[in-house]
């Protein structure tokens, strides 16, 4: 009668811990599923953020002179999907250099939510006296007073 009862209990045994794991299992292969979900949908929205900038940049500033009789005009981005934000942004540097000299001679920077269609922030740059000049220096309602101080404003925007 021990036997039996052994043996009973080892099947019982058996079959609770078999479903258990198998039903575990499950839950691995799924948080593994979300997690590769997770990991394609923020490509995704980086990729079309990518995109939306590109075609913005190209459209409202490609279409300037980028040269003129006094300056060169160099135009550059960088874009951003901000996940914590759920936001796309565009980071316009606009530099105009001395034709003569190669000499920088003033400077907008911009960042911009995209899908918004809203400034972010914002500082002017001359370096045409002596010393370098700041203006409009601001990001949301907070100013700034140079250029270091601008890029540590917009660093939650561009690296969340």
């Amino acid at each position: 009668m021990k036997t039996h009862s052994s043996v009973l209990f080892i099947l019982i045994g058996i079959y609770l811990i078999f479903p258990i794991n198998s039903h575990c299992q499950n839950i691995k292969e799924t948080k593994s599923d979300i997690l590769q979900r997770q990991i394609v949908d923020e490509y995704n929205l980086q990729e079309r953020c990518g995109n939306t900038c590109k075609e913005y940049f190209d459209k409202e500033y490609l279409i300037l002179p980028r040269v003129t009789d006094k300056y060169l005009r160099v135009l550059t981005y960088e874009n951003h999907y901000n996940m914590k934000l759920n936001k796309c942004f565009i980071k316009i540097d606009d530099i105009y250099v001395d034709n003569k000299t190669g000499k920088p001679q003033f400077a907008n920077f911009r960042l911009r939510s995209i899908h918004e269609n809203k400034n972010v922030g914002s500082i002017s740059v001359s370096w045409r006296n002596p010393e370098v000049s700041f203006s409009n220096c601001k990001v949301m309602d907070t100013k700034c007073n140079s250029y270091e101080e601008w890029e540590i404003l917009i660093k939650p925007y561009m690296e969340e």
